[in-house]
């Protein structure tokens, strides 16, 4: 049985690889009703972040096309604006352990490096996402289940106050 449907967006200007990355995770999580979003930069992205997806994986270069263009990080720093719920995975082909700290610094659920493991490493990566995504649903429906039995318990509160100072039922009044 299939879950609701998971939006992904894939930032990346490498058109070919955000191709494989597509396949590979249908491929990998087939009982997933995943929907994909695909951009070439931030800029690009950018108007769409309202629409929270549950996942971004977004490239740190993207100015193969654009010089100018948004960075990664900047990238998840809209998100962290514009979306805070979206889980959000640096990929990129940088090995720098700075940068990874920065990515998570700024929010970055995970960084994930293009290199031979990358795509078992983004498996695991998406495998907790959506393991989070699942958890802050289920904490929300818990919620909403507490504020309904803890009103249902006010208003029987009230109903027993109310009919024990009533004289119809405390003939003693």
């Amino acid at each position: 049985m299939k879950s609701a449907s998971i939006n992904i967006f894939i930032v990346d200007d490498d058109k070919i690889l955000s191709s494989v990355l597509r396949g590979e995770i249908r491929r990998n999580f087939p009982e997933k009703d995943i929907r994909f979003s695909t951009f070439e930069s931030g800029e690009l992205c950018e108007p769409h972040i309202g629409s929270q997806p549950d996942i971004a994986i977004i490239d740190y270069h993207m100015n193969s096309r654009v010089r100018s263009a948004m960075n990664g990080i900047e990238v998840i720093d809209l998100f962290r604006k514009k979306s805070p719920d979206t889980s959000t995975i640096l990929f990129t082909s940088d090995s720098n352990l700075g940068l990874a700290v920065e990515a998570l610094t700024h929010g970055a659920t995970d960084y994930v490096q293009k290199n031979d493991f990358m795509l078992r490493r983004l498996n695991v990566s998406l495998y907790q996402c959506f393991q989070l995504r699942d958890l802050k649903r289920r904490n929300h429906e818990l919620k909403k289940l507490l504020l309904y039995a803890s009103t249902a318990l006010a208003m029987l509160a009230v109903a027993i106050y109310y009919f024990s100072s009533s004289p119809l039922f405390n003939p003693a009044h």
